[in-house]
């Protein structure tokens, strides 16, 4: 072998090596972190504009960098990323109204009654 050779093997190929490496390595924060690499810091997904793509009846409940979970409020039901109004005068115990009594719907999940107007009714 000559100098030339063994000066390359010993002393540049090591040192090409390092810095290809370095000029080809890329730091990225992992799914659920936001930062350049270096530093990444855990995302909540709770505080964003979007509110982790919970419905606007629902609470959003941060579960992890990145990952959240969405409960409907009381009033509503759903998935969390969809919440529909219960009207409890269309459930079956009518919203806990008398068989006597009208069941007006006021809001979700909640009822009104007016056992008044069932008497004047039957009075007429």
């Amino acid at each position: 072998m000559t100098y030339m050779k063994v000066f390359l093997l010993l002393f540049l190929q090591p040192l090409l090596s390092f810095f290809s490496c370095f000029v080809c390595s890329r730091c990225l924060c992992r799914d659920g972190y936001n930062g350049d690499g270096h530093s990444c810091s855990p995302i909540n997904l709770c505080l964003k504009s979007s509110r982790g793509g919970c419905d606007t009846n629902a609470e959003c409940v941060y579960m992890g960098p990145g990952n959240v979970s969405c409960v409907c409020t009381d009033g509503w039901t759903g998935d969390g990323k969809v919440c529909v109004e219960i009207n409890n005068c269309q459930l079956e115990g009518r919203g806990g109204c008398s068989p006597n009594a009208d069941c007006n719907h006021i809001g979700p999940g909640q009822v009104g009654w007016n056992q008044f107007l069932f008497i004047s009714k039957t009075l007429s």
